[in-house]
């Protein structure tokens, strides 16, 4: 607002107390006090604004007056920067030569001026409005750019979120799993086998720590993200043993001196996890394999449970025992028999969302003999030699 109304009243001090207008100071001082009041609303509608500074100039010119000052000239450039400042692409377009016409016609009707004298000096309105349009460009692309960073910055704390609620998941249910079936023994052993039941809850306060220092460090990847501990393939057998513990009779097969990349051992050490944790709840103490080989064309992990055949001679007294009571655990703890549980998880969708995020596959499903298969294929990329 400041600045037109600054420039008017420079202008009507010229207009009266100097000699600068040919024809009616009446007429002038009346034309750009309107020029003044439309530019203070230059940044809304900026080309209404330069139509109406341009017949401020153009309609007095008609009527046989013009000015010569300094402030009347600024009120044009004002108008024209405005034009290309803050107008839409188009009216800009057609802005820059109402311009040009106005200071031209403008300047050649004083009688100081002609056409020829007037052209180079009308030309300055190019690059006053080229002025105002780079500027209005350069805000264009630096909102876009606020936009985008603001949409990548969404982006990423959706996929962090993502990241944290896939291992709170695989922390949790793994456990949990571990707890409520090792306390289901306990529960059953608690006369009978003493002391197989203090193991089973001496397996619970282990398995309670463990998982209270991993939910941890899962949280406290949300205040300093930039520490980031992945489990890996030197992991599996701690982790299997902890299965084993639990009464899940479990076989691991590794290719000898497999090394992956850190992303990718640990997507298999949260698939294997999800998988023996799986077994656990739904198909109680039945064997199961896990296998890591180089294949073709990259890496298989394999992991298989044998379905509910019932335990073996060879597995843990509790487990046994247990079974002999009332069926696999996982019927205690699921509701019934395998597939009538608690539901589907989101147990398959992480490990699928991990497995792909290393550019691999992941297939799962029963098998033929009632037992379930989880596998993953792998690129060779993720191998380091």
């Amino acid at each position: 607002m400041a600045p037109p109304l600054a420039l008017l009243l420079w202008a009507q001090v010229d207009i009266w107390t100097a000699d600068v207008v040919v024809g009616s100071r009446e007429v002038m001082a009346a034309a750009l006090v309107v020029t003044a009041t439309t530019l203070v609303t230059r940044r809304r509608i900026p080309f209404a604004a330069l139509c109406v500074t341009g017949g401020s100039i153009l309609v007095p010119a008609a009527l046989g007056t013009t000015i010569a000052s300094a402030p009347a000239v600024f009120l044009l450039v004002l108008a024209v920067f405005a034009a290309g400042r803050h107008g839409s692409a188009r009216l800009s377009l057609v802005a820059l030569p109402l311009a040009v016409g106005c200071a031209l016609l403008g300047g050649a009707a004083s009688p100081r001026e002609t056409l020829a004298s007037t052209w180079p000096w009308s030309l300055n309105m190019v690059w006053i409005w080229g002025l105002g349009w780079w500027l209005r460009e350069a805000d264009r692309r630096v909102e876009a750019t606020q936009r985008q960073s603001r949409a990548d910055a969404r982006a990423v704390a959706a996929e962090e979120r993502l990241r944290v609620a896939r291992d709170l998941h695989d922390v949790l249910a793994h456990s949990l799993s571990i707890i409520v079936v090792q306390a289901e023994v306990a529960d059953e052993l608690l006369t009978r086998d003493p002391t197989a039941a203090k193991r089973a809850i001496g397996n619970i306060q282990r398995t309670g720590r463990s998982a209270l220092d991993e939910t941890r460090g899962v949280l406290g990847l949300l205040r300093r993200p930039e520490v980031v501990s992945h489990a890996g393939l030197a992991d599996l057998p701690g982790l299997v043993e902890v299965f084993r513990s639990a009464g899940l009779p479990v076989t691991l097969d590794t290719q000898p001196g497999l090394r992956l990349s850190t992303d990718a051992e640990a997507g298999v050490f949260r698939m294997v996890q999800e998988a023996l944790t799986n077994s656990l709840r739904h198909s109680g103490a039945q064997a199961t394999s896990v296998r890591l080989a180089l294949a073709a064309d990259g890496v298989s992990v394999q992991v298989d449970n044998a379905g509910t055949t019932g335990p073996t001679d060879r597995e843990a007294p509790a487990v046994r025992a247990s079974w002999d009571t009332h069926g696999p655990v996982a019927a205690s703890l699921n509701g019934g028999p395998r597939g009538r549980g608690g539901g589907a998880g989101h147990g398959l969708e992480g490990m699928r969302e991990r497995i792909e995020a290393c550019g691999g596959r992941l297939e799962s499903g029963p098998l033929p003999d009632g037992g379930f298969r989880v596998r993953a294929e792998l690129p060779g990329s993720v191998l380091l030699r």
